[in-house]
């Protein structure tokens, strides 16, 4: 049998039992042996189809183009695995083997199916320039099976091309992972319960960073992942980036990466720097609400997104960020509140109150906003207050602030071109009904009114400070007075608090 086998171009360090041998008219069985050398290029010679090696120790193989159908289960490489450019038309199993040394694949072409589920590269792998050309075949298996397999040192999967699908699964990285300009099956690539130490996606192709359309788009979906040393996303054009169930141990960094639309990370966990773009995890209100109609479980997953992020942005010292990002979490939760169900009396209040803050100063990052409606309450106050106290007796109005000279002013050279009173009463709380209603009208109109009080009755701004020692003022008035003084104090209150939001770390 021995002799047999060395005619096939198969070498075995021992007697062999015949019992462990198979010999066909086209095909080669051999299981529970050590095997010195296998010559692939005297197989094919030798009109082999199919060979199938188990549980076996094997030295040496020496590839060649051939048509020869190879299935290792369970065998032991002890040397390295040279494939380089060479053609296998068939299908191609190294299923729960051990390769010991370095393997090469490199510029080869797989022309059918792969599979490399179970095995372990404990030395580097490469499968640089690698195509696998297999047809998706729409079934159960899957083209290229990388299922469960444990690459211990590098490897390097750059410029390889997936025709087909391509399956990483359980798969564990111990090593640096490299996807270089590597190809997918429709530019989509799934790792699902997948340990990474430290990976890189890039692409070193030039693009125009101004055009996004001469570029790939590719789809990454990250499932039940852990990443234990630095991510890399370089120079690369991503249509859609999902992350769930993800932790990452390390830093992430997307240098010169082009996301169509926000990565959407469902339970992940942030423990270093995550250095992408601010663009691409901010997101306003409005946005939120169209983004996720009706959803109650997307708006609880956003606000703990927004609260990680946060978190890992003070750890960094970046506060700025990290106040958007908790706004940005109040948001969720306001929409969350929005679409639960049953709610209490306490959750009600929240929702009311988070929708007066929102409004109020963006949750305290936004000054201009928050100084707005400090205008738009001392204004409003002040015509509440000129309409008690005058009504339409505008002729007591002009009697009682005559001698001021801008009062004087107006009344010449606009009051007296009316008729009458009732003319200009008519066109004054007309102006105030529009100032009500159009924001761009609303800052003249505010800072016009104000000036005005401050040049005729600027102890009126301090609200109720007027009703110290002064009997003078109506039961309207007074009321008035306090409401105001309470809702202007609130509104200084925050205004100061969003003022001092880069000094202060958001709780």
């Amino acid at each position: 049998m021995q002799k047999l086998l060395e005619s096939y171009g198969i070498l075995v360090q021992e007697n062999i039992k015949d019992t462990n041998v198979e010999i066909n008219e086209n095909t080669i069985t051999i299981h529970n042996s050590n095997i010195s050398e296998i010559d692939l290029n005297i197989l094919e010679q030798k009109q082999i189809n199919k060979i199938t090696i188990t549980n076996c120790e094997i030295d040496y193989i020496y590839f060649a183009n051939n048509n020869i159908e190879l299935f290792f289960s369970g065998c032991v490489f002890r040397n390295q695995i040279i494939a380089r450019r060479f053609s296998f038309h068939k299908k191609i199993s190294f299923i729960q083997c051990i390769f010991e040394k370095k393997v090469d694949f490199s510029g080869t072409i797989f022309g059918n199916q792969v599979d490399f589920g179970l095995t372990k590269f404990e030395g580097e792998a490469r499968f640089i320039e690698t195509k696998f050309l297999a047809e998706y075949t729409n079934q159960k298996n899957i083209e290229n099976n990388f299922i469960e397999a444990v690459f211990k040192g590098k490897v390097s999967f750059a410029r390889a091309e997936f025709k087909a699908r391509v399956d990483f699964s359980i798969v564990r990285f111990e090593g640096e992972a490299r996807f270089i300009n590597t190809s997918f099956f429709k530019n989509t690539i799934i790792f699902s319960e997948v340990e990474f130490n430290n990976v890189k996606f890039i692409s070193d192709k030039e693009r125009d960073k101004t055009s996004t359309n001469n570029t790939a788009k590719q789809t990454y979906h990250f499932q039940d992942i852990t990443f234990k040393g630095i991510v890399n996303f370089e120079n690369i054009h991503i249509e859609y980036l999902k992350f769930k169930n993800v932790i990452f141990n390390n830093i992430v960094v997307f240098d010169d990466t082009t996301l169509d639309n926000k990565p959407k990370f469902i339970n992940c966990t942030f423990s270093n720097q995550f250095n992408i773009k601010h663009d691409c995890i901010q997101y306003d209100y409005n946005e939120l609400k169209e983004k996720n109609k009706n959803t109650y479980d997307e708006f609880l997953n956003l606000r703990d997104l927004f609260r990680k992020l946060k978190s890992n942005r003070i750890a960094h010292h970046n506060l700025i960020d990290a106040s958007e990002l908790r706004a940005q979490g109040l948001y969720a939760r306001e929409l969350e509140l929005t679409h639960e169900e049953n709610k209490n009396l306490k959750d009600t209040i929240e929702q009311w109150q988070l929708f007066f803050y929102r409004k109020l100063c963006d949750h305290h990052t936004d000054l201009v906003l928050n100084a707005k409606w400090l205008a738009t309450t001392i204004t409003v106050f002040l015509c509440l207050y000129f309409l008690s106290k005058y009504g339409l007796n505008f002729q007591h109005f002009i009697n009682e602030y005559n001698n001021n000279s801008i009062i004087k002013y107006i009344n010449i050279n606009f009051i007296y071109k009316f008729e009458n009173y009732n003319g200009f009463i008519f066109i004054f709380y007309t102006y105030i009904l529009i100032f009500m209603l159009w924001n761009v009208f609303r800052i003249f109109f505010s800072f016009a009114v104000i000036l005005c009080c401050i040049i005729n009755q600027p102890k009126l701004i301090f609200g109720i400070a007027n009703l110290i020692g002064d009997n003078s003022y109506n039961a309207f008035e007074n009321l008035l007075i306090t409401l105001y003084t309470l809702i202007a104090g609130l509104i200084i209150f925050s205004l100061q608090k969003t003022a001092r939001k880069n000094t202060i770390i958001p709780n």
